[in-house]
């Protein structure tokens, strides 16, 4: 008995964890949208996460893909990006390829907040990887 209940309480938890991690990803979700809206919080934006990704990988050459809209702002900040990486390792700056033939699904939209391209991400992929 003392084990079901365990279990149970186990279970409970665990759902609850799930709720909340649910939760959590809707409202991101939607901050995201209103983010991409605004020109200037999303170049921000855009630029961070290449910083952020380029100092994960710490590589000296990154393929990039992006969404085929958020490409001319990807190529506005893509200098600045590798600089600001370059400052804060005392390193080069990287050699950033941006892929004009590969492009993310696009993003969502308030009629498909939630269709199959809800979860378009940015990324990066490793030079060497993609060749």
């Amino acid at each position: 008995e003392y084990s079901m209940q365990l279990n149970a309480s186990r279970i409970k938890v665990l759902q609850a964890q799930d709720d909340l991690v649910s939760n959590m990803m809707e409202a991101a979700s939607k901050e995201v949208l209103n983010v991409s809206r605004d020109h200037n919080s999303y170049k921000k934006l855009l630029k961070g996460l290449i910083v952020q990704s380029l100092l994960r990988l710490k590589e000296p050459a990154v393929l990039l893909r992006c969404r085929k809209d958020d490409h001319h702002l990807v190529e506005s900040v893509l200098e600045s990006a590798k600089e600001e990486y370059a400052q804060k390792l005392q390193v080069h700056p990287p050699e950033i390829i941006v892929d004009h033939h590969i492009y993310l699904p696009p993003g969502p939209g308030h009629h498909n907040a939630h269709g199959p391209s809800w979860r378009c991400r940015g990324g990066f992929s490793r030079w060497e990887d993609s060749m």
